[in-house]
């Protein structure tokens, strides 16, 4: 990757991203019309008992698939599928068909889940995000949780502390963060423990967006939290990001998403402060 300085940072359009309680719901053929048994979605809401513990890695996971496997929930395919089914005809879960974002069925926390999962959860996102199941934040949310499953497929994830747990502690405690991070991540990398905030950055904000972000940064607690990591689709943003946070004295890191799908040990990652191009880890 080669970037190319520019002297001011320039204007951007900007999409916003937002969170989505959303999960994915991916057929592709095979036993039981799916590829792996872990391809499909989990529940993110029941009202009993068992379907509410069921629930709770997908709230937290935001926008999901192959969680289920992974985290050991519901583990039969036809009672999995029951679940799904029996929650949509609960007016639980809304199924969305979004063109572009996936090619199979998208499903989102309806309002009565949500105030069913208030008795689980202390933070709900009604009062943040009105459009949940928006194409923007569905892509978000989707290739959110991409990234986490590619860090546990390659072996390296020790810790994934979610947005939904980062908000809660921000705001019902004094212990919390300067900012509501995508996520907290601590991953082991030839025997050494690294933890950072994760920012996934699929679209542009305006200048004046990322200075009030950058201050923040800067003045993060380094005990709760000291590297930040932005991933970016494309290097264009990168660029953009580069600029924004240039000199900058919090230690930002920028990397590409396809680097980190690839490998994320492998990964090279610009340090923001100075351009300079590192291994991810060094950082």
């Amino acid at each position: 990757m080669r970037v190319f300085r520019q002297k001011i940072c320039p204007k951007p359009s900007f999409l916003l991203g937002a969170f989505s309680s959303s999960l994915k719901l991916a057929p592709t053929g095979g036993t039981n019309g799916f590829r792996k048994r872990n391809d499909f979605v989990e529940s993110v809401a029941g009202y009993s008992d068992a379907s509410t513990g069921f629930a709770r890695p997908v709230h937290h996971a935001r926008s999901t698939a192959r969680f289920r496997a992974a985290s050991g929930y519901e583990l039969n395919n036809g009672s999995f599928n029951w679940r799904v089914r029996h929650l949509v005809e609960n007016k639980l879960l809304e199924q969305h068909s979004v063109r572009g974002v996936s090619p199979s069925p998208i499903y989102s926390i309806t309002n009565v889940g949500k105030h069913m999962l208030a008795d689980h959860f202390p933070v709900m996102d009604s009062h943040r995000h009105k459009d949940a199941a928006s194409h923007v934040n569905l892509i978000h949310s989707l290739e959110l949780n991409r990234l986490q499953l590619r860090l546990d497929e390659q072996d390296v994830l020790v810790k994934w502390e979610s947005e939904m747990t980062i908000r809660a502690k921000n705001e019902l405690t004094s212990g919390g963060y300067l900012k509501n991070y995508d996520a907290i991540v601590t991953v082991n990398i030839y025997s050494r423990q690294i933890s950072f905030a994760l920012e996934y950055e699929r679209s542009p904000k305006k200048p004046r967006t990322y200075a009030r972000i950058r201050s923040l940064l800067e003045q993060e607690d380094k005990d709760k939290v000291s590297r930040f990591l932005y991933i970016v689709p494309e290097e264009k943003l990168a660029w953009l990001l580069l600029d924004c946070f240039y000199e900058t004295t919090a230690d930002i890191y920028i990397g590409l998403f396809p680097d980190f799908i690839k490998s994320f040990r492998a990964m090279q990652v610009f340090k923001a402060a100075s351009s300079r191009t590192i291994p991810v880890i060094t950082i």
